[in-house]
């Protein structure tokens, strides 16, 4: 007999008659994707495997990421920032637009009178004359009303 996908002989038992048909369930962290006699594998950087008896390591979703090996849960990025699903590392998690830190850290909305369009560890930019955000996080500046100006950076 064959253990089922997600499954692995039970080679801890003494009853060599029997041992063939124990079959215990892969480890959180790790897979088994066919059926057979094969032991169980890591689940990789960038996925995970949450229950016992999987058959496949599930990814990482996006804003999240998994640095080690033997995963059993994804670690979410910081507030304001976010990765692409499959992260292995923390430095994938960068800023949002609108805000401003380097990859994998903290990061600071743009202050009122500048904004960041990009996502990415880019620093937040001055608004030009004639523009202005009154708001903090701010992706883009407003032109100013008609009739209305704006001659200061920012």
């Amino acid at each position: 007999c064959h253990c089922n996908a997600g499954y692995f002989p039970n080679s801890s038992s003494t009853n060599q008659s029997i041992q063939h048909l124990l079959c215990r369930p892969c480890d959180f962290g790790t897979f088994k994707s066919s059926t057979g006699s094969s032991n169980c594998s890591d689940c990789v950087p960038g996925s995970y495997a949450s229950s016992p008896g999987s058959s496949q390591c599930r990814i990482c979703e996006q804003g999240k990421f998994a640095t080690s090996l033997v995963s059993t849960s994804c670690t979410p990025c910081d507030a304001f920032s976010s990765s692409f699903s499959g992260s292995s590392l923390k430095s994938n998690c960068t800023c949002n637009a609108g805000y401003q830190g380097f990859d994998g850290g903290v990061c600071f909305a743009c202050v009122p009178g500048s904004y960041k369009s990009t996502k990415g560890s880019g620093r937040c930019l001055n608004c030009t004359s004639g523009t202005f955000s009154e708001q903090g996080g701010n992706t883009h500046c407003t032109e100013c009303a008609s009739g209305k100006y704006s001659t200061q950076l920012g």
